[in-house]
Formats: structure tokens, sequence, C-alpha cells
């Protein structure tokens, strides 16, 4: 039997929240450049942005190659499952093209690959299963959870309001 990551493993649940908050920050900065500087090249990537990049890129590669070894909870048995097999299959049936889209590097193959870049924004909704796996797992941060909940719709839902509201007025 090959390795498998456990599906209640606490280091994956982390890393996890990591490539999330890290993944939300790039959405913010893409809203940001898009409201400010719309899709014409007045805005020039410094070496933090290229870096910032480079990093998230890192970061959601080993994601997805994590995420094919990761069990998960079968729906209709209940059981988990631990074929790496099985895993794969069911990974590369449901979020695999939503991860390869929203990791794929399209600014490193076209230059002013702005519009391609929105793309990443489609990343936000794993933010839901991480909540619903977190709440699964434990039933004590159910509080916690609604506390994040509200606290993400307020502080990027306004922030993304801002921009858009900014973008209409400009």
């Amino acid at each position: 039997m090959l390795y498998y990551i456990d599906i209640s493993s606490k280091w994956k649940m982390i890393f996890d929240f990591i490539v999330i908050l890290s993944t939300l920050i790039y959405c913010m900065k893409i809203i940001y450049q898009l409201c400010f500087f719309g899709f014409s090249a007045n805005y020039i990537d410094d070496r933090y942005d290229k870096l910032l990049d480079i990093i998230i890129l890192i970061l959601n590669t080993i994601y997805i190659a994590l995420n094919f070894f990761h069990s998960y909870l079968d729906k209709e048995t209940g059981e988990i499952i631990t074929d790496t097999k099985k895993i794969a299959k069911h990974y590369l049936k449901s979020w695999f093209p939503i991860d390869f889209i929203s990791s794929f590097p399209f600014e490193l193959i076209w230059e002013r690959s702005h519009i391609l870049r929105l793309l990443r924004i489609i990343r936000i909704n794993k933010i839901f299963k991480f909540i619903s796996f977190v709440e699964r797992v434990s039933l004590k941060t159910r509080h916690f959870i609604a506390l994040f909940r509200l606290t993400f719709f307020g502080v990027f839902g306004t922030f993304f309001f801002a921009c858009g509201w900014y973008l209409n007025s400009s």
C-alpha cells in the first residue's frame, strides 16, 4: 500500500490554511491592481510582487501534489478512502481542474496577461471546503468558524465592494 495523508492530519490542515491565506492576499492584490490601474501597463510589478507570485506558485504546486495523497470521506458509504488510486481519481474529477486553472502561472507564459490572472480569484471557493473540513474534524471550533466566516465576509466583502465602487466611479 502506498502512503496517504490522513483526513484529520493537523499539519495538512495548517498547510491548507497557509495556502488559503496566501491565496486571499493574492486575490486582494489582483483586485487592487484591477481597480486602481485597470488592464493597462501602468502598474509594474516590483521584485516583491514577483517574489509573492513565486511563493504562491510554489505553495499551490505543493498543495496540488499533496491532494493526490489526501484521504477523503466517501459520501455514499461513509468510509474513509485511503487507496491512492481512488484518491487520485476523486481529486482529478473534483477539485483538480479548479486548482490547476487558478494556480497556473499564465503571466510567466504570456506577458501582460492581467485578464488571465483574474482566474486565480476562482480559488477563493476553496475556503468554504476548508471551513467544512474543520467543522467535521473538530466540534470545539464551531464558534471560531462562525466568527471566521463573519470576519471573512465582512472584511473581504467590504474590500471587494469598495474596489468595485472605485472602479465604477472612475
